[in-house]
């Protein structure tokens, strides 16, 4: 990984999962500068359920 010095995005690559289903979902998550360099990368586990 490397230090950022600009402004950042973050972004989820959502797969193609099954959401009928309740389930922890672990979602990988990409932190990008403006030069498009990956400078942080995790993977947030996330509760998937129905609406109520």
């Amino acid at each position: 990984m490397k230090i950022a010095t600009t402004n950042l995005t973050a972004i989820c690559a959502i797969e193609h999962y099954d959401w009928h289903d309740a389930q922890d979902v672990a979602m990988p998550v990409g932190v990008f500068d403006v030069s498009g360099v990956e400078v942080f990368s995790a993977d947030i586990t996330m509760r998937i359920t129905e609406r109520r």
